[in-house]
């Protein structure tokens, strides 16, 4: 079977291996520390393995598949962009707050991933992907600075850079920059991805087993 984007899906699923062993390790980690902010966060690496392979998959093999099968295939890509974001966003909270507040925050990042989840079902788009990502990335870099600034934890430096990171490639991706045929936008993007999920990764390891008071 011809592989239509060859460079694209190596990319790919080499960032879709690296967040699985990210997120195994991290997982490891949690599980030892009773962190549950660790755990959050290996939830968070691992829907951003799941994504990485099925986007590799669909950049690969999309000639050989139907125009429904790519679409639910696309569907798949977006629904898992909202997992990670929102289990980043729960795992930062976990490691941030105490009880009572992290109760009313989780409770809204689970509203808030439940709407979205609803909208790409019946309507999804890489502009609800983006309406969704953005503001939700930013509580993330917010957070980790906070964390970093104020109470000195060494996570949100590492999670801040992650975060910026992955911001970095979301505008090589408007961009359009490329290093040649061979390697364009996307491959630029999936190697600065994996950049911004080792940092991510490095910053979970770095979690409390419990929040500051």
């Amino acid at each position: 079977m011809p592989i239509a984007e060859p460079m694209t899906m190596f990319t790919d699923y080499v960032l879709g291996v690296l967040a699985l062993s990210f997120a195994a390790r991290i997982a490891v980690a949690g599980r030892r520390a009773g962190s549950m902010a660790q755990l959050t966060w290996s939830a968070a690496l691992l829907a951003l393995s799941f994504t990485a392979f099925v986007g590799g998959t669909v950049h690969g093999f999309a000639p050989a598949l139907s125009e429904r099968g790519e679409a639910g295939l696309w569907q798949a890509i977006f629904l898992s962009i909202g997992v990670t974001n929102a289990a980043l966003l729960a795992g930062e909270i976990t490691a941030t707050f105490a009880a009572r507040t992290r109760r009313s925050l989780l409770v809204l990042t689970a509203l808030m991933l439940a709407a979205y989840t609803g909208l790409v079902v019946t309507r999804g788009s890489l502009e609800l992907v983006m309406l969704y990502s953005v503001p939700m990335t930013a509580a993330v870099l917010a957070l980790g600075v906070f964390a970093w600034s104020r109470r000195s934890a060494p996570s949100g430096a590492w999670i801040a850079g992650g975060i910026a990171t992955m911001a970095l490639s979301a505008g090589v991706k408007q961009s359009g920059f490329t290093l040649g045929p061979e390697f364009d936008t996307n491959n630029v993007c999936h190697v600065i991805q994996m950049v911004g999920a080792w940092l991510l990764y490095r910053g979970g390891l770095l979690f409390p087993a419990a929040p500051a008071t």
